[in-house]
Formats: C-alpha cells, sequence, structure tokens
C-alpha cells in the first residue's frame, strides 16, 4: 500500500485577538474503549428523507492500528450521512484519499491491482476495465457514468462512459481533480448538456519542455491551446458556453483571465512570482484565486475582472469561495502541515479566527458550505508528540477528530483521517 502523506506548505502565522472559539465544556473521555463508546451510530438516515443533508468521508483503522506510524492493516473507506455511518467498505489496494469521491450521496471508489481497474459504488462493483488508472474526474449523467481516468508514467488519460473507453491521449495529463471541491465532476465538467475535459501534451524543444492544452467535449476536440498562447498557463474550465483560462503573459507579469477570447489583467501588486492559480465560479463567470510572492512576502488572494475580491496579507493554505457570493476562507499551516488558525471574511457567517494546532486540513474537500451560509469544517485530530501539537484549552485532546459547524465544534473520535465532506 502506499502511504498518504499530507501536503506541506510553509507560511507566515497570522494572530487574532478575538476570543476563543471552544468552551470549558467540550471534552471527550480518553480511555482506551472511547472510539467504540464515541463513534456514530450505524444506522443510517431515512432515504427518503429530502436533505439537504452532510456527507463526510474518512479512512478508518481498527482501533489498534498506528497508522500514522504506516500501518494500514484493516484500513476501510467510510461515508457518514448526518453523523451516523452510512456506507464503510474495506480500502483495497490504495489507501489514498484520491481513490475516493461523493457523489449523489453516494460512496464512489476506485482500486486497481494494475492489471485492471475497479470502479464501485456504495462497495458494489459497477465496472471494471484492463490496466491501471487513477479517477481524476467522475460524472453521473442521464443514468451513465463518465469517468476520466490518468494513468501511470507517460500512459496518458482515458475518457470512459460505463466503463467503455471513447477517447484516450497518450502521454496527456489532465487538468483538475477532487481536490477542488467547487467542480464536483473533478477534472470533468458539464456545460450544456455536454461533458469536457481538458489535457496537457508536452512538446520536446531543443532547450526544454513546454505543453500545449486541448480542451474536450466528449470523444472530440473542442480547441487547441498552443503553447505560444501564454507564458504560463495555470488553469483552463468550461463554464456557461465559454472557455475560460488562468494565465502569465510574461515572467512575473500579472495573471490574466481569458473568456473565450477576451482577456481581463487582474489587480495585484507588480513583480510578485504567481502560483497555484486556480478557476473557481463566481456570479454569472468565474474569478481566479492564487497565492504571490514578493521580496520573501506571501499574499493569498480572490479575483474576477470586477477587481479584488479578497486578499489576505499572510500565505493561506486554503482559500474556499462560492457561486452565490464570496467567501474566503483562510487555512494557516506551519511545516508540518498542522493547521495554526482558521478564519473567514465578507461576513457570509461570523467572523472568528482560532487557533487550531491540534488539527489539521490538508484539503478543500474537508470544507463546504450549506444554504445558510454556515461553513462546515472536517479537521482530523494531531496527536500530542506532533510538533506544535498542544491542546486547546477546555477543547478536544490532539488526535480527537471533529466536524467544525460554524462556531460549533461536535466531536466525531474515530482512528483515521477525514478525506472530504459534501453538502447536498
Amino acid at each position: 500500500m502506499r502511504k498518504l502523506f499530507f501536503t506541506a506548505l510553509t507560511v507566515i502565522l497570522f494572530q487574532s485577538c478575538q476570543p476563543p472559539l471552544f468552551s470549558d465544556t467540550l471534552r471527550i473521555e480518553r480511555s482506551s474503549e472511547r472510539y467504540r463508546h464515541h463513534r456514530p451510530p450505524e444506522d443510517s438516515v431515512q432515504a427518503d428523507d429530502p436533505g439537504p443533508h452532510v456527507y463526510l468521508s474518512g479512512i478508518r483503522f481498527p482501533e489498534w492500528a498506528a497508522w500514522r506510524d504506516g500501518d494500514y492493516r484493516g484500513a476501510r473507506i467510510v461515508l457518514w450521512k448526518d453523523g451516523k455511518e452510512a456506507v464503510s467498505v474495506p480500502a483495497g489496494n490504495y489507501v489514498e484519499s484520491g481513490r475516493h469521491r461523493i457523489m449523489g450521496g453516494k460512496l464512489w471508489t476506485d482500486d486497481t491491482d494494475g492489471a485492471s481497474t475497479v470502479i464501485s459504488c456504495n462497495g458494489e462493483p459497477r465496472f471494471s476495465f484492463p490496466g491501471e488508472e487513477l479517477i481524476v474526474g467522475l460524472l453521473e449523467k442521464d443514468g451513465h457514468i463518465h469517468s476520466l481516468g490518468q494513468r501511470p508514467g507517460r500512459g496518458g488519460i482515458v475518457y470512459r462512459v460505463d466503463g467503455e473507453e471513447r477517447f484516450s491521449a497518450p502521454e496527456a495529463t489532465a487538468l483538475g481533480g477532487f481536490d477542488q471541491p467547487y467542480w464536483k465532476g473533478g477534472a470533468l465538467m458539464e456545460d450544456g448538456g455536454k461533458v469536457h475535459y481538458v489535457y496537457a501534451l508536452p512538446l520536446k524543444y531543443s532547450d526544454a519542455y513546454r505543453q500545449e492544452y486541448i480542451v474536450m467535449q466528449e470523444d472530440r476536440m473542442l480547441r487547441r491551446i498552443p503553447d505560444s498562447a501564454a507564458e504560463q498557463i495555470f488553469d483552463i474550465r468550461v463554464w456557461g458556453g465559454s472557455i475560460w483560462r488562468a494565465e502569465q503573459h510574461t515572467p512575473r507579469g500579472p495573471c490574466i483571465l481569458i473568456q473565450d477570447d477576451s482577456a481581463f489583467p487582474l489587480p495585484y501588486q507588480s513583480g510578485e512570482s504567481l502560483h497555484q492559480c486556480r478557476l473557481l465560479p463566481y456570479g454569472n463567470g468565474l474569478c481566479v484565486k492564487g497565492y504571490s510572492y514578493k521580496n520573501e512576502y506571501w499574499r493569498s488572494w480572490v479575483a474576477s475582472s470586477d477587481g479584488t475580491l479578497w486578499q489576505e496579507g499572510n500565505l493561506c493554505k486554503i482559500i474556499v469561495i462560492y457561486p452565490r457570493d464570496a467567501l474566503g476562507t483562510c487555512i494557516s499551516a506551519d511545516d508540518t502541515g498542522t493547521v495554526r488558525a482558521l478564519s473567514t471574511v465578507h461576513g457570509m457567517v461570523p467572523n472568528w479566527t482560532i487557533g487550531m494546532s491540534a488539527f489539521r486540513l490538508d484539503s478543500e474537500a474537508c470544507m463546504a458550505i450549506d444554504a445558510d451560509g454556515t461553513l462546515h469544517t472536517a479537521l482530523t485530530g494531531v496527536p500530542q508528540d506532533y510538533p506544535y501539537s498542544t491542546p486547546l484549552a477546555g477543547g478536544l485532546f490532539p488526535g480527537d477528530n471533529a466536524l467544525l459547524e460554524g462556531d460549533n465544534l461536535v466531536p466525531f473520535p474515530f482512528n483515521g483521517w477525514f478525506c472530504s465532506i459534501r453538502i447536498e
């Protein structure tokens, strides 16, 4: 099995003078039996409940398994619905967050033994095909399952419908994945009743490699974007009948938002180096979130063609924004990946910043917002022997997992880690 390593990102920490979020009354009794006593009930919510529901996924191990030390025996992928266990299946050959996702209230998994790949729904195999693929895009449309798989090495990508190959491109690399929760299909996008995706192809020159990008509509090419189109292309999405791009035209130049053939330079301090610029839905179009760096100073921002929507003067590991309005959510982490602070802006939920050194949050997939504007965050506990992990005053002990709903911390202890959260 391959070990999952949490992404580490060096940041400048920011502080807050606001009062602590957690009350002195919240505490979980620590004992060898605590997981058995406090584990959420295993009876699922009634199927006829219209919802919306809060779905959580995670990797869970037997109580005796020291998974932080690499003991992955007995690993299971679990789906919780409104706090109650709904599905639990063996993790298979890979204990990886990227091998499962929540879609339509169901747990979809992919597993491979190298010779073939199986895609399952709630533990039941739906279809299989020869070869090894990591599923980076998955959509259910008109009763059919569309998937985009990335083959290892230089094997390229494969687009399938119900497991049958419709298109493949050797040496290609898919753009996007399930680490960006605002694109529910991962690398696949449904627009105008059609399924779209984008891939990059390497082009070798005498002194360097460059890439051209191909925008696909199911099994046919929609547009080719040559390697000469920009100094660097960060992201490409199909949305609202347009092809959108986030790119840079000159070294240390501004990030440019492209809608079809219209260009909108985004406001930011000149001379900054750009990193991880990604497209997100916003209003009737798309905006860009990214990080920039200049003179040992990191800045996180979200910007659209109308101007800057949000920015933070420290490097924030995670920024979440949703289509109906701008909601900035900043997660700061130290170089171990441990969460140091969380803050939200723009008044969609009460502004607060809290010290959270007893938790880690590796991906935006572990954050979601409901129709009332309440932020839901799935937090994985950090044990005391990890760097910077100290107990929260009157709160959970390090190592305990929790679900943060607005300003309410809900204990959610199990031996493992959270992978994603979805409200639908």
